[in-house]
């Protein structure tokens, strides 16, 4: 039987049908609209919250990196005056190392570790940037990247502070990709084994073999670093180092107040603890000690204030003690009261639901089980 013949069998009116059909259309376009329109502020709301937790990790990350390159700033420039001997001398060294990091693709944290180790193995500070230089072009071209430079330079450090050449340095440079004995044979004019003799024998001074090793590594490798300037870790190197030090020059007024203003509760959280500690030691009680140095270290009035709170705490906490006593003293005359209470709470609450469970389960019994036992009477 077709679909006519049914409609006509049963006498339906197909206007009716077609009029039913079209109406249900129109409400479904209507609710597909406001579904959409749903979706679209859902999807407005979602993008807004995801540009509003990268934004908040984005300011996160910028006052961390100002605090992190100012405070890194400050130690070096303390650690470079040391070394160099005057702050002047460690502010122009700070600047070329900067310049040189922001140009390379290896980023200024790196240097600044790696000239302080040079420096403190008895490189002079004029010798310390050439020797990076040569040092960074092989990296780059080796690929090894900041722990190679690390690797190279403690090498380089180790020959200049033991005062010759040893076969152990030069194991360390070979390993890190240096072709250390081919350099100085070539720069020699001798073999690999005829030098091999010589180191043996101590003959070949530290400081003379590093100046032959940064000759020959920069005759092998010089120029690397600029090759890799516009390679993917050379721009995002650059962006980083620029990056950094555009933040911290800015930031840098802001952290020197924040600075002044730590030191400040510094001084003022130790003037307070000396005065509290000397008070205490004259024998004055913990509460008089407390609120004497409160008043003379930040001012009568917090110290009021202090005061009133404690009052009141100690007010509260007699208030307990007390209660707690009185009940205690009269417990025999509370307790039966109590117990009815809880008595009470716990037929109103615990009982009528039990009751209705049972009732539940008779009735399951009963529509279940045709015959009545003496089993379902006692229940």
């Amino acid at each position: 039987m077709t679909v006519g013949q049914v409609i006509a069998k049963l006498g339906l009116d197909q206007k009716e049908y077609e009029k039913g059909l079209r109406n249900a259309e129109a409400q479904a376009n209507k609710a597909g609209l406001r579904i959409g329109s749903i979706f679209k502020k859902a999807f407005s709301v979602t993008t807004g919250m995801v540009m509003f937790e990268a934004l908040k990790r984005g300011f996160k990350a910028t006052v961390k990196t100002a605090i992190d390159f100012n405070s890194m700033l400050q130690t070096a420039q303390i650690g470079f005056t040391t070394m160099l001997g005057s702050s002047e001398k460690a502010q122009a060294f700070l600047d070329d190392m900067a310049d040189f990091a922001a140009k390379t693709p290896f980023e200024f944290p790196e240097l600044l570790d790696a000239s302080k180790r040079m420096l403190a193995y008895g490189f002079a500070a004029g010798e310390v940037l050439p020797t990076l230089r040569a040092v960074g072009d092989a990296a780059a071209a080796l690929g090894s990247g900041g722990e190679g430079i690390d690797r190279i330079t403690l090498a380089l450090g180790q020959i200049r502070a033991k005062g010759k050449l040893s076969a152990e340095e030069m194991r360390q440079l070979t390993e890190a990709g240096v072709p250390a004995w081919h350099i100085l044979a070539e720069a020699m004019g001798t073999t690999v084994p005829e030098l091999q003799k010589m180191v043996s024998k101590g003959l070949i001074p530290g400081a003379k073999a590093v100046e032959m090793l940064t000759e020959g590594m920069t005759k092998r490798f010089g120029g690397m670093m600029a090759s890799m300037e516009d390679t993917w870790q050379g721009v995002t190197s650059s962006i980083k180092d620029i990056w950094r030090m555009t933040v911290g020059s800015i930031t840098q007024n802001l952290f020197s107040g924040v600075l002044e203003w730590l030191k400040g509760i510094r001084d003022t959280a130790s003037n307070f603890y000396n005065l509290f500690s000397t008070l205490r030691q004259q024998g004055i009680d913990t509460a008089n000690a407390l609120r004497i140095s409160i008043a003379q270290v930040f001012g009568v009035d917090l110290a009021t204030a202090i005061s009133t709170v404690i009052n009141a705490a100690q007010t509260a906490w007699k208030i307990l003690i007390n209660t707690a006593a009185t009940i205690k003293k009269h417990w025999s005359k509370i307790k039966p009261v109590i117990v009815g209470v809880a008595s009470a709470f716990l037929l109103f609450k615990v009982v009528p639901p039990i009751v209705n469970a049972v009732n539940l389960a008779v009735s399951a019994l009963h529509g279940t089980l045709t015959a009545g036992p003496a089993l379902f009477t006692f229940i």
